[in-house]
């Protein structure tokens, strides 16, 4: 046959044939890709492929090989999952690092508004115990 060339638009179910996989394979694979996928005014998405990244013949599809695809859009599946998870844990452990340092912050302010409050108390004691001597004695220093 000659040279290939020129974009195409299938549907997944036709890229799923052209490539001897699944929908849903042909669905990860285009995402993978980038490939431009287009909404259809029939409710289903077309993908725009070169001609050039399909092979030229589809390959022959057999039950093992239908189900040896499944397994492995299966675990392509499970890794996006796993890698999403692994960033919300990431996330979480940065804001429970800020929310330790947040908290060690406030019980450091927390600690010296007490001890001011200790002070000021201390010196609100003086200034009562010194309120309450004669003014006689206040007077002479006794």
């Amino acid at each position: 046959m000659g040279e290939r060339s020129g974009e195409l638009l299938l549907t997944y179910a036709e890229l799923a044939e052209q490539l001897g996989i699944g929908v849903d394979g042909a669905r990860i694979k285009a995402k993978r890709r980038g490939w431009p996928i287009i909404p259809g005014n029939d409710g289903r998405s077309r993908v725009q492929v070169s001609a050039d990244e399909l092979p030229e013949h589809p390959p022959e599809r057999t039950e093992q090989n239908d189900e040896q695809a499944e397994r492995l859009e299966s675990i392509a599946e499970l890794q996006g999952e796993l890698r999403r998870a692994l960033a919300r844990a990431e996330r979480n452990a940065i804001e429970a690092a800020e929310a330790r340092a947040e908290n060690r912050l406030l019980r450091e302010m927390l600690d010296r508004e007490r001890t001011l409050a200790d002070e000021l108390r201390a010196d609100i004691r003086t200034l009562v115990a010194d309120a309450r001597r004669p003014w006689w004695r206040r007077a002479l220093g006794k």
